[in-house]
């Protein structure tokens, strides 16, 4: 594999919130592309971050593990924070993890990136606990085997489907045992996304399938590069 660039969007300052680790999530999902031979640069600026990109060179793939901004202000926070982010997002691949459906709200764009967005007072989950998502009988085969996947972590539940055309790897049960898509590829006119809606903090990537099947994300992501 060629060496490739990733911008990681880390929460922190008003992108953090009181119920998730991201320093310690974001680690994780460092360690994992440094694994696939991409070079990371964590970020903690989000909002000066995404402006940088309104212009210029722009990384070979983003990851975002990041909050709901805690001040009710806008998300970016500038024009040209917007602008950044909707470059980012329209030219270049992205894998977004569990809280980052909640992010930018204000951006249509990444909406449409993600493939779904949290609703505060719609979207929620039970209790974090031992769960198995299991595989969508359509699952794409792109990213190779998938296998059941047990994790300790929250089920989200009535995320917003804000694309059309998303696979379904994975879906987790509600507690009527009503299935809820979990972990999903989109191909946005050869714009490449994924979303994985566990690692509410880093046990969730203590499980082996789930670290090695966000390996073989990252891969099927930059294969559209």
């Amino acid at each position: 594999m060629p060496e490739w660039s990733a911008l990681m969007l880390s929460g922190s300052g008003r992108y953090a919130d009181p119920w998730h680790p991201f320093a310690r999530t974001s680690t994780k999902l460092a360690e994992l592309a440094r694994e696939e031979g991409l070079v990371v640069d964590q970020r903690h600026d989000i909002d000066d971050a995404v402006a940088e990109f309104a212009t210029g060179p722009l990384p070979d793939l983003v990851i975002a593990d990041l909050g709901r901004p805690q001040d009710g202000a806008p998300a970016p926070a500038t024009e040209r924070g917007q602008a950044g982010l909707r470059r980012l997002v329209e030219h270049r691949p992205l894998l977004a993890v569990h809280a980052a459906a909640s992010t930018f709200a204000d951006s249509p764009a990444w909406t449409n990136a993600v493939g779904a967005r949290w609703i505060p007072g719609v979207s929620w989950h039970p209790d974090r606990d031992i769960l198995t998502a299991s595989v969508d009988p359509a699952a794409h085969t792109a990213v190779g085997e998938l296998v059941p996947l047990v994790l300790n972590d929250e089920r989200y539940l009535e995320l917003q489907n804000a694309a059309p055309g998303r696979t379904v790897l994975y879906r987790h049960p509600d507690d009527d045992g009503v299935l809820h898509p979990s972990i999903w590829l989109l191909d946005r006119k050869g714009i490449r996304s994924a979303y994985d809606a566990y690692g509410h903090d880093e046990v969730a990537y203590e499980s082996p399938d789930h670290r090695a099947l966000i390996r073989r994300i990252l891969r099927w992501l930059l294969a559209g590069r």
